[in-house]
């Protein structure tokens, strides 16, 4: 049931800069029977979250968001696109009764009657839902900047019963409705390989079970922001989109800071820079930058490591691949006759492609001759190892076939080897003269002994 705060008070929509300055989260009320909180500068031991090391987790680094940064990114978001003059639109949402339910001085706010907190599995529902969330998407809902795009969203509770640590670590996802018009989601494959924090004989502490568990959830609904709370602290963070090997996240931001909680402005002009964001105010800049809005949080660039390993291994044909058609640039030669010009000219063009390949190709038009297996029947160029592989099957069977066997008195040893031969090291060879293992070719299923050249003309 609603109960009203503050019935003589201005509605949020007249002042929804100076509301979200100004509000500040009602203080945690436990019951008798909740279990204590462990004191300042001390820590809980009941972390029994069911998270270990796993070959899929790529997490390397943490990076640490510069404090005054981000407070000075969020407030000039909030200047610039939060609205201190009356939008027009009531606090309350006619069909689904969304309001803000944070009390602050000054304004009409109905607040929900939250009973003290009995288990901590009802924080999420009780406090972060039913008070802070509705309040930052019904603030959403009244910006006209952002009317329109926040139709779509919501914030959404997962099956909570297929996670095993439910009762320690809930989540809520801010996402499109399924019926929106673009509501396609793009999916990631995990990686495979070893994570960076070690082999999975290591056990994790209490930091790395909440850095793992957060992880998990991320990276398996594609979601690269976050926000961890528990409702008395509230830290905001992001991974890596790229590889998701790199995270970041602020400092601790309380709900209820000194200059928040001791004074209250009467005041409802605009609110001066040097000053610290609310918590209300974080998790609008936040949640506004997780939709990619303009102004919206960038998270740091770093440089990132390519993983050859994937690539190679991801591409089970090692086999070399004709070029794309679409890659292709085709000069056009007009619907005549092929005269001496036009030749002319698609042999120069066709000397550069063979000039670059060490090939040549003899471009000598004769009628009664029939072109070799690497041009089409009008002496074109062909992109594809295809004839050129049939002409060399054809080549070895016939060699086969034509040459006798060796005497039984020599030895296997003195035999010459077949083509292709081995290279002489040529300024051609793609390796140097000391052979040694590619880089990128580390670790896997084979590796480069030797290196062949082709020779298909001389």
């Amino acid at each position: 049931m609603f109960s009203s705060s503050f019935g003589s008070g201005s509605a949020v929509s007249s002042n929804i800069q100076h509301y979200l300055a100004q509000a500040t989260l009602p203080k945690l009320r436990l019951a008798p029977t909740t279990p204590p909180v462990p004191p300042d500068k001390h820590k809980a031991h009941r972390n029994f979250l069911t998270i270990r090391p796993e070959r899929y987790r790529r997490l390397c680094q943490l990076h640490r968001i510069r404090n005054s940064h981000f407070d000075n990114y969020t407030l000039d978001f909030i200047r610039k696109h939060i609205p201190f003059t009356p939008t027009g639109i009531d606090d309350v949402d006619p069909d689904t009764e969304e309001r803000p339910c944070v009390p602050c001085h000054g304004y009409n706010v109905s607040t929900l009657g939250t009973r003290p907190l009995r288990r901590i599995d009802e924080l999420g529902v009780s406090w972060i839902e039913n008070i802070v969330l509705r309040t930052i998407l019904r603030i959403l809902q009244m910006i006209p900047e952002y009317r329109p795009v926040v139709e779509d969203y919501s914030f959404t509770y997962p099956d909570a019963m297929r996670d095993e640590d439910h009762k320690l670590f809930q989540y809520i996802m801010w996402e499109k409705s399924i019926y929106a018009s673009d509501s396609s989601e793009k999916s990631r494959t995990v990686p495979s390989f070893d994570e960076c924090l070690g082999s999975s004989q290591k056990r994790f502490n209490t930091a790395h079970k909440v850095w793992g568990k957060l992880y998990d959830i991320c990276k398996q609904n594609d979601c690269s922001r976050f926000v961890l709370t528990n409702y008395n602290q509230w830290v905001f963070g992001g991974f890596s989109s790229q590889s998701w090997q790199y995270g970041f996240t602020t400092r601790i931001k309380q709900a209820c800071t000194n200059d928040q909680c001791g004074q209250k402005s009467n005041s409802k002009e605009k609110q001066p820079v040097s000053r610290t964001p609310t918590v209300l105010e974080y998790l609008t800049y936040w949640i506004v930058s997780s939709m990619f809005l303009p102004d919206h949080f960038v998270l740091p660039s770093v440089l990132e490591m390519v993983d050859l390993q994937m690539a190679i291994n991801d591409d089970t044909d090692m086999s070399p691949h004709p070029p794309s058609q679409q890659n292709l640039n085709v000069i056009p030669l007009g619907n005549n006759e092929p005269s001496e010009s036009a030749w002319s000219q698609l042999s120069k063009g066709l000397s550069d492609i063979s000039s670059s390949a060490g090939v040549q190709i003899c471009l000598q038009s004769d009628s009664g001759n029939t072109p070799p297996p690497f041009l089409n029947a009008d002496w074109q160029s062909v992109p594809t190892l295809t004839a050129i592989s049939e002409e060399k099957e054809n080549s070895i069977t016939e060699w086969k076939n034509n040459v006798p066997l060796p005497p039984a008195n020599i030895a296997p040893a003195f035999l010459r080897s077949p083509s292709p031969a081995l290279s002489g090291w040529s300024e051609a060879s793609v390796a140097t003269k000391e052979p040694k293992r590619s880089q990128g070719f580390f670790n896997t299923q084979f590796t480069l002994q030797t290196v062949y050249e082709f020779d298909f003309m001389e």
